[in-house]
């Protein structure tokens, strides 16, 4: 896909469908100094739309720019680390081979802590444990950007690792940083801003301050408690206990602004002639999600926080005084819990089966045979289910089957499909929210990382257990390919911007073409899936 190198800031005019480039009548508007890329984890676009009108600050005021309210992560392995991939490279998980947040190496063992493994993570060297963009297959905005002009200066904060390695792009020079668990690191032999040491006191105090959250005024009306067998409760008003994980916070949010506050005065983004990127990665939501589920008070509570914060963003990015555009999404949507989800109207809402986990579908299948060592690899499910290289070559095409026999049996599953079947559909086209399952699933397949059968879930169905400690264990998630974890907003906004919103359902993978073409940026046809949206009803 090519853009025009003579465009006007807000003059991009491509259509959707298209990859051609065409070109715009200049406007006196310069081209902006500075992209910001927002990317809220498990930012769902049923959350946005639910929390729309009560935004006061900083989301109200991006909704008023361009709003794609149904924006999809088209693919169905809906984590962190593929969605993540997907944002700045306008290519989907297919292409960036970036398929899960772990995946298995049959036939290549590491030495890990002490153990031996077959798991990847898709940001850590396995062997070194070395954070790492190497299993990033494509370019991202960053890379194009700083190939074109040596000069361009790419950052990325984030609270994950995986977040601001897939956001930044293959560079270890450039300034990548993200919360390790007690403070803010980047690359081995990288430097760090001369002021992190001080955002990282701020944060640890803020860590190691136990103090009861006031829950939002805004959202008391949500109280909708849940109480499992443990004894564990969610969705009450307020609790000291349950913001203990402090990464479940707003106060997470906040450090990690902090840290993206600091590297943007640091580094001078945008003040040169060059144009320079700035991604943020913001990870307390998709803790919330985990912990408390998407539903209840909790929840709210950190939507009016974010609101909150992206306010204080904006008003920085003001006060730098230089053309700039912010885009905002998420990595993936998510659900709420079951129990609740239950209680108003999902009648078909569970937890999976145990039976259907790794290690349980694993002896099954050694026991059927008659295996030695284990059948299948992995100690959480996941769409992808990888068998142990040690299965005789005899034996292997039976123990597929024989797993795939136990998947199909269960009511909780809705599609399993094999490596083999995957491999014959061809890249999904036409509109995104109309891909049938297996097209889903084909955009999250690469034949060298893929396991040996895919299973997709039915909706509602939640594979992780009961809570057993308030706040600490994961009790609601996404990963899957049902809408409520592929629809995410994408949102632009500038200074001045003419607003308009678009339901027509786009891709996340259309971000980076839309924010390539706004700087004149051309991207060779056919390295991406994504197609520029046209935004040019919001020129100045």
């Amino acid at each position: 896909m090519k853009t025009s190198g003579n465009r006007s800031l807000f003059g991009l005019a491509l259509t959707l469908a298209t990859a051609i480039a065409q070109s715009a009548t200049p406007t006196e508007a310069p081209r902006p100094k500075l992209i910001v890329m927002v990317v809220v984890d498990q930012y769902s676009a049923d959350l946005f739309n639910e929390y729309r009108p009560l935004y006061k600050e900083g989301l109200k005021q991006l909704a008023t720019g361009v709003v794609f309210p149904r924006g999809h992560q088209s693919h169905a392995a809906t984590e962190t680390c593929p969605g993540h991939s997907t944002i700045l490279t306008g290519a989907r998980p297919a292409r960036t081979g970036i398929i899960a947040n772990e995946w298995q190496t049959p036939k290549q063992a590491y030495e890990a802590n002490g153990q031996t493994t077959h798991e990847v993570y898709c940001a850590k060297d396995p062997a070194t444990q070395a954070v790492t963009p190497k299993y990033l297959k494509v370019s991202t905005l960053g890379d194009r950007m700083h190939a074109a002009n040596s000069k361009a200066k790419i950052a990325a904060v984030a609270g994950k690792d995986r977040a601001a390695t897939m956001l930044a792009g293959h560079d270890t020079d450039t300034m990548t940083l993200w919360w390790n668990g007690k403070k803010f690191e980047t690359y081995a032999n990288a430097r760090l801003p001369k002021g992190i040491d001080a955002v990282n006191a701020a944060a640890e105090k803020s860590m190691r301050t136990d103090v009861p959250v006031d829950m939002h005024a805004a959202c008391r009306s949500r109280a909708n408690a849940v109480t499992f067998e443990s004894g564990v409760q969610i969705g009450v008003e307020t609790s000291e206990e349950n913001y203990s994980a402090w990464r479940a916070s707003s106060a997470f949010d906040a450090a990690v602004l902090d840290a993206a506050l600091l590297v943007l005065d640091e580094e001078e983004l945008g003040r040169g002639e060059q144009t320079d990127l700035l991604a943020i990665g913001f990870s307390a939501t998709d803790y919330v999600g985990h912990r408390y589920g998407a539903g209840g008070i909790e929840m709210c509570t950190q939507q009016m926080r974010l609101d909150a914060l992206i306010g204080r963003l904006v008003d920085r990015l003001d006060h730098v005084g230089v053309p700039y555009v912010i885009a905002l999404t998420a990595d993936h949507g998510g659900v709420d819990v079951p129990e609740r989800n239950k209680q108003q109207g999902a009648g078909q809402a569970k937890r999976l089966e145990l039976e259907l986990y790794p290690a349980q579908m694993s002896k099954y299948v050694a026991e059927k045979l008659r295996l030695k060592g284990p059948a299948i690899l992995g100690n959480f499910f996941t769409p992808d289910i990888y068998f142990s290289d040690a299965i005789p070559k005899n034996l292997r095409a039976r123990a597929i089957a024989i797993a795939r026999q136990r998947y199909e049996a269960s009511d909780s599953v809705e599609l399993v499909m094999s490596w083999e079947e995957l491999n014959k559909i061809p890249a999904p086209t036409g509109l995104v929210d109309e891909w049938t399952l297996q097209q889903r699933a084909r955009a999250s397949f690469d034949p060298e990382r893929s396991g040996s059968l895919v299973v997709l879930t039915k909706p509602f169905v939640t594979p992780l257990p009961p809570p057993t400690k308030t706040g600490r264990d994961y009790i609601a998630g996404h990963a899957t390919p049902w809408g409520y974890d592929r629809r995410v907003p994408i949102l632009f906004w500038w200074p001045g911007i003419r607003g308009f919103e678009q339901p027509i359902a786009v891709e996340s993978v259309d971000i980076m073409p839309t924010l390539a073409g706004l700087i004149g940026l051309e991207i060779p046809e056919g390295d991406i899936d994504g197609h520029a949206l046209d935004l040019s009803r919001a020129e100045q």
